[in-house]
């Protein structure tokens, strides 16, 4: 029986271990607040169809491609628990922040940068390269781990690919309980941004199917951004050149888009590194715990 058990435990990879965590939390908030929130039971059952297709994955054959699989196959789920913060966000705070970021950035610019931005640079042009830099984003967050994962180790690419996620996920808890819907949604009619040519159109298609009025403060595109950033300084320098200036030109389109204000930026930066060191720091603690169940058994 406990020989079972400790198997079952070491089983799992730490990314599935946060994974489950994020899981079971959002299930308990789910549960607490059953009453307020519109098809509770369906967000329960689609956490059990995850929990059951990651002891799927555990109890088939191991090759290389099911371990990249259960690497990388939970990023998939990022869109869907981001758009979910939206069903959580007014929870405990029933109104929306927005009203005091937006005065936090008048009173240190005197207007509003989210809204002054793209009307004083109102090239088409200029739009469209802030948009490709918004919309590559996307691409960044599985390209970087994979290209790690294939080129550097297995070993490295699944701890930088927990380091993403987990770093995620803890952005989507303060969504949760932090309702900042962005200057898009707060000054609605006010952003206007010039029309693009193929990276504009693409980025709004993505914003009508997954985009929700949450998540706007601190900037998770911002922060998440400068955490690759520093994995590729960390561990796959040959793709800085490309990275770094994909990522200037993200962090200056969030504003420019109306996706968050400036004091929102800001915040990214000042967390980034905590978040980074949170991530890495319960990595190392699920890999011991998981060594020493090993160890333990080992030696009994």
């Amino acid at each position: 029986m406990k020989d079972s058990f400790l198997n079952r435990i070491k089983a799992f990879k730490p990314i599935e271990v946060s994974l489950i965590f994020y899981l079971l939390l959002t299930t308990f908030i789910l549960l607490l607040f059953h009453r307020t929130i519109e098809h509770w039971s369906l967000h329960i059952f689609l956490r059990l169809v995850v929990f059951l297709l990651i002891i799927s994955f555990i109890k088939i054959r191991q090759n290389n491609f099911i371990l990249a699989l259960r690497t990388f196959a939970p990023f998939l789920l990022l869109g869907y628990f981001y758009s979910e913060t939206d069903t959580f966000n007014n929870l405990l705070i029933h109104k929306n922040l927005d009203y005091k970021f937006a005065t936090i950035d008048q009173i240190i610019f005197g207007m509003q940068p989210s809204i002054a931005f793209s009307a004083t640079v109102n090239s088409r042009l200029i739009s469209e390269i802030m948009f490709f830099g918004y919309f590559a984003y996307y691409f960044l967050i599985i390209i970087i781990p994979l290209f790690i994962y294939i080129k550097v180790s297995q070993e490295v690419g699944e701890k930088i690919s927990f380091i993403i996620l987990n770093s995620f996920l803890i952005y989507y808890i303060v969504f949760s309980f932090l309702p900042v819907a962005g200057p898009q949604y707060y000054f609605e009619g006010l952003v206007t941004t010039p029309k693009g040519y193929l990276f504009e159109p693409l980025t709004r298609l993505v914003q009508q199917l997954g985009e929700k009025p949450t998540g706007a403060f601190p900037s998770s595109h911002v922060s998440i951004c400068l955490i690759l950033v520093w994995i590729c300084i960390c561990y796959a320098k040959e793709l800085l050149p490309y990275v770094a200036p994909v990522a200037i030109i993200m962090i200056a389109s969030t504003v420019y888009i109306g996706a968050h204000y400036f004091i929102d930026v800001v915040a990214a930066f000042a967390l980034s590194p905590v978040v980074y060191l949170l991530s890495l720091y319960s990595y190392r603690i699920i890999l011991t715990l998981s060594t020493n169940l090993k160890q333990e058994w080992k030696y009994e």
